[in-house]
């Protein structure tokens, strides 16, 4: 997926959580604090498309509405799509999940904390097992590193490929051809691209933080 691609993909994702408020460009733009223009570019994913600052604006204003999305699924269109949790009322009655209601939400705050305070960071939403101490849902937080892969081999890292797929996986290097391969450390795991040779690494971050909901 080219650049280009993955701008337009990602203002089809901001367009569909607007749709999901029953908002015009116009009234959307207000809630979020930002021009109707700069929304519109954003949508059609013209010049250089959604930032991470307008991203993260667009994520306060969905929580405020109850509507739950990560910035993994707007960014990268990982995880799990946005819903309304009206529509998980009856799920969201029982005391067990009531317990993860509140786990969310302090969750959330240490995200909201984590984006704002370090430079160039992100939050991952887990979307496989492939990688032993990680389960779905689980959230990472990480920054991108301006540090050569060589230095941060057999360590657990995000990867963002070429195709712009971003993966939870370890850094290999084989020096018999020479190439760098991804690996999964779950050996056991069904999940796809669980060993990627010659990995055409775009850039990759270091994990910082991970949160998880018992």
């Amino acid at each position: 997926m080219t650049p280009e691609e993955e701008r337009i993909n990602r203002g089809r994702r901001l367009k569909m959580v607007r749709a999901m408020l029953d908002k015009t460009q116009t009234e959307f733009a207000e809630l979020c604090g930002f021009s109707s223009i700069a929304l519109a570019l954003w949508e059609t994913g013209k010049y250089s498309g959604l930032s991470q600052k307008g991203a993260q604006k667009v994520l306060r204003v969905l929580e405020e509405l109850n509507i739950i999305c990560s910035l993994a699924w707007l960014w990268h269109g990982l995880g799990h799509a946005p819903y309304h949790t009206q529509e998980n009322q009856a799920v969201r009655a029982t005391p067990d999940s009531l317990t993860l209601d509140v786990q969310h939400v302090a969750i959330k705050a240490e995200m909201a904390l984590f984006l704002e305070t370090i430079t160039d960071s992100f939050v991952f939403e887990v979307a496989d097992d492939a990688m032993i101490g990680y389960q779905v849902g689980d959230y990472v937080g990480a920054k991108w590193s301006e540090t050569a892969a060589i230095d941060r081999l057999d360590k657990d890292v995000l990867v963002l490929l070429a195709d712009q797929r971003l993966l939870l996986r370890r850094i290999g290097y084989d020096r018999r051809y020479p190439m760098f391969f991804l690996y999964a450390s779950n050996a056991d795991s069904k999940a796809a691209d669980l060993r990627i040779d010659e990995a055409p690494i775009q850039k990759f971050a270091e994990v910082m933080r991970v949160w998880k909901v018992v």
